[in-house]
């Protein structure tokens, strides 16, 4: 497509706005050649804003190069462009540009910005409307509000999270965990595996090495992972299976000698391991792929 062809194609499908206008672009963004400088298409895009004056033709204009500038890292040019966007809109149609606004002062690390404009997002009809509740989540955690961060993406996973759902999970589960809260860290991860087995979330998580245990030498102790004590033995025996099923084989659940007036303890051990840098090893890649808390003992 010669250059001119592809600006006057770029021009056409901002009728588009703002139904398909993102697919749309990154199409007419491909056919552009290199023969005409990527630097002059904000200018092209800058024009159709100036001539839309106040109209959708000037939102979709903005929201267009605003689109083109996140695509290139130049972050804070997209939060100039979706705000002169959202000015210009209204409806769902704001809301859009609003959830884009939030990506955008995301990667500023403007947190708060971010935070207003993905809530503002959620409130309009749109299919994103569950990834804006995440992105809402994101800036309280930017914020360094964890506690509210966690409490969003509980409200937002007990409903239906849709395309959010992975990374809802996947953020549930590492706050869970720096919340010393490792069983709702775990089940968010079981969840994630079972709920979405395809995604690049579950992808990532099934793929973490697995460190598998190697007899203790003859002439040395026994080196193992304490990775859970309970009082009842069908939660020490759970969480050892799931170990188990995690690539732990030599997960086992023993139980700590008691006496009068003491509590049976059952304590899941990983090991033995040859030494203690490789328990260590092990205790941290169960502490990733379980959501445990654990400790090496040495015997």
């Amino acid at each position: 497509m010669r250059p001119l062809t592809a600006v006057l194609a770029l021009i056409a499908i901002l009728s588009l706005w703002p139904t398909g206008t993102e697919a749309a672009l990154s199409d007419a963004w491909r056919s552009l050649p290199a023969s005409l400088p990527s630097d002059s298409i904000p200018q092209f895009m800058r024009i159709l804003e100036s001539r839309g004056n106040r109209g959708a033709d000037a939102a979709g204009a903005a929201f267009a190069l605003g689109q083109f500038h996140f695509a290139r890292g130049e972050y804070a040019q997209a939060s100039s462009a979706f705000s002169r966007a959202a000015g210009r809109s209204g409806g769902n149609d704001r809301g859009e540009v609003r959830y884009w606004a939030g990506l955008a002062h995301l990667a500023l690390a403007q947190p708060t910005e971010a935070r207003e404009a993905f809530e503002e997002a959620s409130r309009s009809a749109l299919p994103r409307r569950a990834l804006a509740r995440l992105g809402v989540a994101q800036a309280l955690e930017a914020e360094g509000r964890a506690p509210m961060a966690l409490d969003e993406l509980r409200k937002l996973l007990a409903g239906d999270a849709g395309e959010a759902g992975p990374a809802a999970l996947t953020a549930y589960a590492s706050l869970a965990e720096r919340a010393k809260r490792p069983d709702d860290a775990r089940q968010a991860r079981a969840r994630l595996l079972r709920e979405y087995p395809a995604s690049v979330e579950a992808a990532r998580l099934a793929a973490l090495p697995l460190v598998a245990a190697k007899p203790a030498a003859a002439h040395s102790n026994a080196v193992n992972v304490q990775i859970g004590a309970f009082s009842d033995l069908a939660r020490a025996n759970a969480l050892a299976e799931s170990a188990r099923r995690a690539g732990f084989g030599s997960a086992s659940v023993d139980q700590r000698p008691s006496g009068p007036g003491r509590i049976a303890m059952y304590v899941v051990r990983l090991g033995g391991y040859a030494d203690v840098m490789e328990a260590r090893a092990a205790l941290d890649k169960a502490e990733r792929t379980l959501g445990v808390s654990g400790q090496v003992v040495t015997r």
